[in-house]
């Protein structure tokens, strides 16, 4: 099943899985700890816009809560999703770097290498099993979280402004400066 979430993602969003990818693996620690956070954040927020939502229906103001509620909750899954994916396509990368298999196959053969071998280590050593995909899931989601699920990159690339001086304002800011006449000129 992954592995076909991941060809398809692969396939429809390209450029967003290359972005989250980049940013997990050149920002792992920067990417846990969103992950971590974030995977923290959201349920707590979530049972509290639930518990506001409850109150407001008792008082007959409104359901509006319980769709946001659960838009919350299915971005947070849809996050831990798509930041594995992310991080079976960078296995995928490394196991295959000498075929030539389009980024939907790698992604696919990726996950699925990488989900396999979890479940694998989960049979022989179950609670080693869950620090790890605990560790991957964030790592995973903090890269989703901090690509904005891959639609800007991170760290955000810096615009370059060129400054170029006029002469004839410069000239004209320094005509209107006070002139100390016992100062020697600059």
């Amino acid at each position: 099943l992954f592995g076909l979430l991941a060809f398809a993602a692969g396939s429809i969003f390209p450029n967003h899985l290359q972005r989250v990818k980049a940013t997990a693996s050149s920002k792992p620690v920067a990417s846990g700890a969103v992950g971590f956070l974030t995977a923290f954040a959201v349920p707590a927020l979530a049972a509290l816009l639930a518990v506001v939502s409850a109150v407001l229906v008792i008082v007959c103001i409104g359901l509006l809560g319980f769709p946001i509620v659960l838009l919350l909750l299915l971005g947070l899954v849809a996050g831990m999703i798509f930041g594995w994916i992310a991080l079976g396509t960078w296995t995928g990368e490394r196991l295959f770097r000498n075929g030539k298999q389009s980024l939907a196959m790698r992604a696919a053969l990726g996950t699925m290498v990488l989900t396999f071998i979890l479940g694998l280590l989960g049979m022989l050593l179950p609670w080693l099993e869950g620090i790890i995909v605990m560790f991957i899931g964030a790592v995973g989601l903090g890269a989703v979280a901090l690509t904005q699920f891959g639609r800007k990159p991170y760290p955000p690339e810096e615009e370059y402004v060129e400054f170029t001086e006029d002469a004839v304002k410069v000239a004209n800011v320094l005509e209107t400066l006070p002139v100390d006449e016992d100062e020697p000129p600059l």
